[in-house]
């Protein structure tokens, strides 16, 4: 008797499992997918912003901007985006704020956007070289 009751026991438990296991595996995926689209509408922001230090018209307003924004993605962006983002700012100060002297600046901002493609797409076959940052000259 007790034969029979392990033996109905045993697909109901495994039914339950297999249950918990798919639902737990969805909320996983669900708040991936949360995280990469909440980073993603954050690194536009920084990205859209930074193009306060590119323009010739000192965008103070826009500038202060991209300071909150940079603050705020201490808690999410990645330490190699953080790192990179310090080295950019690092090398803008030593160019006296101007990051159209030379190409680093390019390469610079190349690098970030990589990073970010980067922890949001996976692998890319672009490289740093590919991304410029257009800049009004005026």
């Amino acid at each position: 008797m007790t034969d029979f009751y392990y033996s109905a026991l045993i697909p109901v438990l495994a039914a339950l499992l297999s249950a918990l296991l798919a639902s737990w595996l969805t909320e996983q995926h669900l708040k991936k997918e949360l995280v990469c689209k909440f980073k993603e509408q954050k690194y536009s922001e920084l990205m859209f912003l930074l193009q306060a230090f590119f323009s010739n018209s000192k965008n103070n307003e826009m500038r202060q901007e991209f300071y909150n924004e940079l603050y705020r993605s201490r808690i999410y962006a990645s330490d190699d985006v953080l790192k990179k983002i310090n080295l950019f700012f690092d090398w803008f100060d030593s160019n006296g704020g101007n990051p159209n002297n030379g190409p680093n600046g390019q390469k610079l901002i190349g690098e970030l956007c990589l990073l970010m493609r980067n922890e949001l797409l996976g692998k890319t076959s672009l490289v740093a070289s590919d991304f410029k940052y257009f800049y009004n000259k005026n």
